[in-house]
């Protein structure tokens, strides 16, 4: 069976595409820092029904990647490490934000 660390991608990003992201990431670093819990909570769970519009899309990029058939056993790796952990990951980041803290 072989696992996701063994797939290859099939092309390389652009290195000036990478470089515009980060850039544009960075330039958000700041006004995101200075936001509150709740409001990074909810971007956070903004960002779960973006996931689901294109879960099905990751999935079969990722079997296409690994040269996995649609109605292969293996594809379930894809679902359970792929949108489904990511969309709980979001839901507990989202949870955590807003759970109110003891103060120190």
């Amino acid at each position: 069976m072989e696992m996701s660390a063994s797939a290859k991608s099939a092309s390389s990003t652009a290195t000036a595409k990478l470089d515009e992201l980060l850039g544009r990431l960075k330039d958000k670093a700041r006004p995101f820092a200075r936001l509150s819990a709740a409001e990074r909570a909810a971007l956070v769970e903004a960002c779960i029904p973006k996931l689901m519009e294109c879960a099905d899309g990751w999935i079969e990029a990722a079997c296409r990647a690994k040269g996995l058939r649609s109605d292969h056993p293996e594809v379930s790796e894809e679902v359970f490490g792929g949108p489904m952990t990511t969309v709980r990951n979001l839901r507990w980041l989202a949870w955590s934000l807003r759970e109110p803290r003891p103060a120190r």
